[in-house]
């Protein structure tokens, strides 16, 4: 691994803090990639590096074949993690940072799950089954709701080169099936945004059932992408549960 440069193979620093008390691993929305988190060290202290997990088939790795495997997003970060950390999960992200989680072999001292109907509950949702759908389909359904920026939307090309890795995520997401375990002895905390017309209040909720060290939850103004929208309130909540503003 190459300490103190931007970008690794699976992992992406936008700002190495090597000096920082904890990492926080970002786990990027369906068709995103680490790019989707370059602002946020902008939102945090010093005592906090933040660190995008880069999937392969976009960005960096947008030549290699999309599909990932939970084992070796694990890996990647167990391998790195020499220091307190915690696991950032949005929308299909905080599914799959719970299936880490379970597969690491150090906990992080926190998981943070936002916009993510609860794991154990039944497909349901606008964006249950859409990894079947053709290319235009797929594109007209996800567009509105603000899953691609303008300025891809304007370049075909580009495009083509996301819905890719886009259709592999949501596939993921189809065959996901939930295994009954004990509760996480890691705290989770999640987040749900006050008009996210895609994910309700009510399933964000039910992820305290999974919890068996403590479970908050918060609801941030913004809809279904407020990780963008209101990045300095979602940073403020995440220090504030960690303690980090304390001396």
């Amino acid at each position: 691994m190459v300490t103190g440069g931007v970008t690794t193979r699976w992992l992406a620093r936008p700002v190495p803090r090597p000096a920082a008390r904890l990492r926080l691993y970002c786990l990027p929305y369906a068709g995103a990639g680490a790019n989707a988190f370059r602002l946020w060290p902008t939102a945090f202290g010093e005592d906090v590096e933040i660190v995008g997990v880069q999937l392969p088939g976009r960005e960096t790795r947008l030549g290699e074949p999309p599909e990932f495997a939970v084992e070796d997003v694990a890996a990647a970060i167990a391998a790195d993690a020499d220091r307190p950390f915690a696991l950032y999960g949005h929308s299909m992200g905080a599914r799959l940072a719970y299936e880490v989680t379970q597969a690491l072999p150090v906990p992080p001292v926190r998981l943070f799950v936002a916009a993510c109907r609860a794991p154990q509950l039944p497909p349901d949702g606008p964006l249950h089954g859409l990894s079947e759908l053709p290319d235009a389909q797929l594109v007209a359904r996800l567009a509105p709701a603000g899953g691609f920026a303008e300025e891809v939307l304007a370049e075909p090309e580009l495009l083509a080169l996301l819905v890719p890795a886009l259709r592999a995520d949501l596939a993921w997401v189809d065959g996901y099936r939930h295994v009954t375990r004990p509760p996480l002895t890691v705290p989770i905390v999640a987040f749900a945004g006050e008009s996210d017309d895609r994910v309700r209040l009510s399933t964000v909720a039910q992820w305290g059932r999974l919890a068996g060290a403590g479970f908050t939850l918060h609801t941030v103004a913004g809809g279904h992408f407020f990780l963008h929208e209101r990045l300095p309130e979602l940073a403020a909540l995440i220090i504030d549960d960690l303690a980090l503003n304390e001396e």
